[in-house]
């Protein structure tokens, strides 16, 4: 699998758990889906991190890139820890989950529209393909990422 689709699935995979928390019936399975959704978007994050890195490595101006990118996952970051302090039946939880959607939703966006294809054009099918691989492990090692720990 190419790093543009290993990336675009831990997209999808982060908005099936926003749909499903905003979908939840009552507020046990709510809680318990907000708890999966730290969890996705915690891997997310560090592969995110990475994917920086290959920016720096292999785009002409890929520093300015990575470090746009880093901001934004930082702010993502604060945001999540924020969500994080807050029970689902605060009245608080909605509107700061929509908060956190909308910066990764435009995060998702903007790699997906630009900095991907940029970085597939620069890199040889076997090349994309390792990274993609190596992205796949990373959601295997981080598969039981805690949830309730202060990582950020």
């Amino acid at each position: 699998m190419e790093i543009s689709q290993a990336v675009k699935e831990g997209h999808i995979k982060v908005k099936k758990s926003y749909n499903n928390i905003q979908n939840a019936k009552n507020t046990r399975r709510k809680s318990k889906l907000r708890d999966q959704f730290f969890c996705i978007v915690g891997r997310n994050l560090v592969r995110e991190n990475i994917l920086c890195r290959y920016f720096e490595l292999v785009l002409a101006n890929g520093k300015v890139l990575a470090d746009k990118n880093r901001q934004e996952l930082g702010n993502i970051a604060q945001r999540l820890k924020k969500l994080q302090s807050l029970s689902v039946e605060q009245a608080g939880f909605d509107r700061e989950l929509e908060a956190l959607w909308t910066s990764l939703s435009q995060h998702f966006w903007d790699e997906e529209e630009s900095d991907l294809p940029r970085l597939e054009e620069k890199l040889t099918k076997e090349e994309s393909k390792g990274i993609g691989k190596s992205f796949t492990s990373i959601r295997s090692a981080f598969l039981y990422f805690p949830s309730k720990n202060s990582w950020i």
